[in-house]
């Protein structure tokens, strides 16, 4: 009998420990710098510059499972920066405000999970790669993601009104293991501060890279809902999802504008089929006059005629 309840107790341990956070022996980990300090600060007041935060930059356990510290020696864990193929699930914890994409995006992860843990008050800046490795989209956390988004193959997805967007860093002249140092801010008509839902309108575009669905996710995407609290679009955001045929346009939407060069389309000017747009009623959506944003020959009678009637001029 002894024996039996040594037994349960071992795979009850083994059990909790399994979901225990990884040692800080598992982590290579430095002082964010001043600059880094000051840019998180810009989207998230809890960060103050005067305190020591520390950053993830390599992972070197062995767990199949690599659940991320909140603290390691009492300094919180609020950047992550490494990346790997080892490992199949990774466990963010609610102090994490920078997550890099931690698989290795040369190589195929078809197992792979990241899961957010805890009750998250904060921003997650994150990669756009991220979102294909949630099992289910965390439609409620503030996400300000960056470089192309990638769903992989989901093929109906409802774009949260909690998420925008920004330039890779890369582009911002940053490193593999390092965060930018500044974001880029806009102002355009009544809305001035950090981009919106998915803007290019920086007060310097030259060398940025545009936020927009990645053309491996587009492929896949046949339905896309903007939801309801969603309140600016920029022309490109959809120019990889060729096979789009449904695109929802909520009440709240304010603003739809182009960017530069060829890309002023919000949709792919090479839609394979018929798209159907649907506008909710009450919408008093603005046009960018600058640029054209939906191709007509691919657009449905129903939707060229709702788009005219909220004040769209086709050219």
């Amino acid at each position: 009998m002894k024996k039996i309840i040594l037994t349960v107790i071992e795979i009850i341990i083994l059990y909790f420990s399994a979901f225990a956070a990884n040692p800080e022996s598992d982590f290579d980990y430095v002082f964010l710098n001043n600059y880094e300090k000051g840019w998180l600060a810009q989207v998230e007041p809890s960060v103050d510059k005067s305190k020591d935060y520390l950053k993830i930059t390599k992972y070197i356990g062995k767990s199949k499972i690599v659940d991320i510290p909140k603290e390691i020696e009492g300094y919180p864990v609020v950047a992550t920066v490494f990346y790997g193929s080892g490992f199949n699930k990774v466990i963010v914890p609610e102090s994490i405000i920078y997550l890099g994409n931690p698989y290795y995006n040369m190589v195929e992860h078809p197992n792979a999970v990241i899961e957010l843990s805890g009750s998250r008050n904060t921003v997650l800046i994150m990669d756009g790669d991220c979102f294909q490795y949630f099992k289910k989209l965390p439609m409620e956390t503030k996400i300000l993601t960056f470089g192309d988004i990638y769903f992989g193959n989901v093929s109906s997805i409802t774009w949260s009104k909690n998420w925008k967007t920004n330039p890779h860093p890369y582009d911002m002249g940053m490193g593999i293991d390092t965060l930018p140092s500044y974001w880029q801010f806009y102002k355009r008509k009544k809305i001035t501060g950090l981009l919106s839902l998915a803007t290019s309108e920086l007060t310097n575009t030259s060398g940025f890279t545009r936020p927009q669905i990645s053309e491996h996710s587009g492929e896949a995407i046949k339905e896309f809902i903007f939801e309801e609290g969603c309140e600016e679009i920029t022309g490109g955001f959809l120019g990889c999802c060729c096979h789009l045929e449904k695109l929802v346009i909520p009440k709240s939407m304010k603003f739809i504008f182009g960017g530069k060069a060829n890309w002023n389309t919000l949709c792919s000017d090479y839609l394979y089929g018929k798209l159907d747009i649907e506008i909710a009623p009450g919408c008093q959506v603005e046009f960018d006059n600058r640029g054209f944003y939906f191709p007509e020959n691919k657009l449905t009678i129903k939707s060229r005629k709702r788009l005219q009637e909220i004040g769209y001029k086709f050219q």
